[in-house]
């Protein structure tokens, strides 16, 4: 008879969930878990007192068993991250990574043997994804991840961070298999990386956009190619955000990002041969995105930016790379485009959003850039800054009762003039041209909305939140991999 025999005397639920939050970070979601191991050892004292065992690896195996036998699979939904302790994981007998890991430390915590928790990443983002416990006692080791279904096996990973118990702290010792490097530390919020890499592996921050070629060469295809990745990636850690460890939807969207990175790789070394059989071979999801990106990126087009010397090349570069992206919360309001919907604007909305547009319109006519070009990056930089999309970004402000100001605090928003006040620094100095100015007055605020009847109100936002783009990533990848939100600017 297995451990089923005996969970019976596993303590009843009480209902008490820790629930992780829509804002939360994977620092916060290993918080929570190094939390309740400090309590979820309660839920199975009189359980545990019942196992017979004749090794570590014969425990180890009836663990194993009892989730793999007695638990189903379950991730957590949307909006929610759930750390079900035992008597909870037992109750509705479904779980994933995090509660599966909190069962069989509990057990052996009350054994007296010595534990660690894995936390691993496999693609080569360095930010957890998924948490299994290992036994480590008296220099034996036996893994225990009924996720991955092989007994005392662990899925090979590109990054991973141990947690051993040292007194009331836990040390981490961080493994990197993509260059064998190994560095050890002691454990503090954030130290699980919350960064994203480059396609050449060199960390970055997610409002970066990365440009794989001089700008003069870029053509449309590439640029959209460009915008398209960062979308993802972004999109990829907002799911992160509301999933979480363990999530599949987190690794469906890196099988997409890394099909695009492969793809503007063979493109860019003129592979078109294994281009066609790479997307022959791709799963469903990401077979989607890739193939209609093929179709893109084989048109023949010009070249996106229509420079003619050296220094505005270089100064398109800058301002795409560097400071678009940072200055994208100034242009919020440009994400208002139907005419009924910037015709009930409040006064004070739709005198910002005519400075707004009037400097993005500069800025694309004197870099040569296409609208579309100009609208996803600075789409892409909203959605890195909020973690939602510009138009309910708008819709929250309008809604606002005061909880939020504006744009963001005033970090956010002294960096969003500062980027703009490069952009217009730059191109004065390359071209002797004066960019419109926008200052911390003329970005979006719930101010704007203040003379605004409830019916007006109500209208703006079911207008703007009726966008496709206005949609929420996560549910699905979306068909064109998020490109389908570059609008025109002026409408």
């Amino acid at each position: 008879m297995g451990l089923e025999g005996i969970a019976g005397k596993i303590a009843k639920f009480r209902h008490q969930v820790s629930l992780i939050k829509k804002d939360y970070k994977t620092s916060d979601i290993i918080n929570q878990i190094m939390r309740d191991d400090l309590i979820a050892w309660k839920d199975t004292v009189e359980f545990s007192r019942d196992i017979r065992y004749s090794s570590l690896e014969d425990l180890g195996k009836q663990l194993f068993d009892f989730l793999m036998q007695e638990i189903t699979y379950l991730e957590d939904k949307t909006g929610s991250q759930i750390v079900r302790r035992p008597a909870y994981l037992w109750s509705s007998k479904t779980g994933d990574c995090k509660s599966y890991s909190l069962f069989v430390t509990s057990v052996l915590k009350n054994l007296g043997i010595n534990y660690q928790y894995a936390f691993a990443s496999y693609s080569d983002e360095p930010i957890a994804r998924h948490v299994y416990p290992i036994i480590n006692h008296n220099g034996k080791t036996v893994i225990v991840d009924a996720v991955y279904k092989i007994f005392n096996k662990e899925k090979p990973y590109k990054h991973k961070w141990l947690f051993t118990k040292q007194g009331k702290n836990w040390h981490v010792t961080y493994y990197n298999n993509l260059n064998g490097k190994q560095m050890e530390g002691l454990y503090s919020i954030g130290s699980v990386g919350e960064s994203i890499n480059a396609v050449d592996g060199t960390p970055r921050k997610i409002t970066d956009f990365v440009i794989s070629k001089p700008i003069d060469q870029m053509s449309e295809a590439d640029m959209d190619l460009a915008i398209m990745r960062q979308r993802l990636e972004i999109e990829k850690n907002i799911v992160a955000s509301v999933r979480g460890i363990g999530s599949q939807k987190v690794a469906e969207y890196q099988e997409t990002i890394n099909g695009v990175n492969a793809i503007i790789g063979m493109l860019n070394n003129g592979q078109d041969e294994q281009l066609n059989a790479y997307v022959g071979s791709l799963k469903s999801i990401a077979k989607r995105v890739v193939q209609k990106t093929v179709t893109v990126a084989k048109k023949t087009v010009k070249a996106v930016a229509n420079v003619v010397t050296a220094p505005l090349r270089l100064a398109a570069q800058m301002v795409l790379e560097k400071f678009l992206p940072k200055a994208a919360p100034s242009f919020l309001y440009i994400f208002a485009t139907d005419k009924a919907t910037i015709d009930k604007l409040p006064a004070d909305a739709k005198r910002k959003r005519d400075k707004q547009v009037l400097l993005a319109k500069f800025i694309v006519d004197v870099l040569g850039m296409k609208q579309n070009h100009f609208m996803g990056i600075v789409r892409n930089g909203i959605m890195a800054q909020y973690k939602m999309s510009p138009e309910n970004k708008i819709a929250e402000i309008i809604n606002s009762s005061g909880a939020i100001k504006g744009i963001g605090d005033i970090g956010v928003i002294e960096d969003t003039i500062k980027a703009v006040e490069e952009i217009a620094k730059i191109i004065s100095k390359v071209t002797g041209k004066k960019a419109p100015s926008i200052s911390k007055d003329d970005l979006a605020s719930e101010a704007d909305f203040k003379t605004a009847t409830p019916q007006q109100k109500a209208a703006i936002t079911k207008e703007v939140k009726s966008k496709p783009e206005a949609v929420e990533p996560g549910d699905s990848i979306p068909s064109d991999g998020g490109k389908k939100a570059v609008q025109g600017i002026c409408k």
